[in-house]
């Protein structure tokens, strides 16, 4: 069977998927790192440490919570992308992701927190 390759029909599905970058800069402690819009999906975190401190940290729903992701240890002067493909559920609700460590160590972070729009 022959399939038709039709270009309107892609353009028209790529106008309906918008990929954002929160940016959020000098992060150096617990706390919240952005609210996520109803209707979209967090695809990654890009961790940009501005300092030589390394930590490991934990990205959750809650502060303190881990639920999103577990012991990232990111190096100091170096960049770590997280891939996640992270929804909050089936109705893709608003939804708050926090950062914690144990122990900062005294790193300072600029994250990107990558989403994708699908409603």
């Amino acid at each position: 069977m022959d399939f038709k390759y039709d270009k309107i029909l892609d353009e028209e599905r790529e106008s309906d998927v918008t990929v954002n970058s929160y940016p959020i800069t000098s992060v150096s402690g617990d706390g919240l790192l952005k609210n996520i819009p109803a209707g979209r999906l967090l695809d990654g975190v890009v961790f940009l440490s501005q300092n030589a401190n390394d930590v490991t940290v934990n990205l959750g729903l809650t502060a303190d919570a881990d639920i999103i992701y577990s012991s990232l240890t990111i190096t100091g002067n170096q960049s770590t992308f997280l891939r996640l493909d992270y929804n909050s559920g089936k109705a893709l609700p608003a939804f708050d992701v926090y950062i914690s460590s144990a122990l900062w160590n005294g790193a300072n972070l600029n994250c990107y927190l990558v989403t994708t729009k699908i409603l």
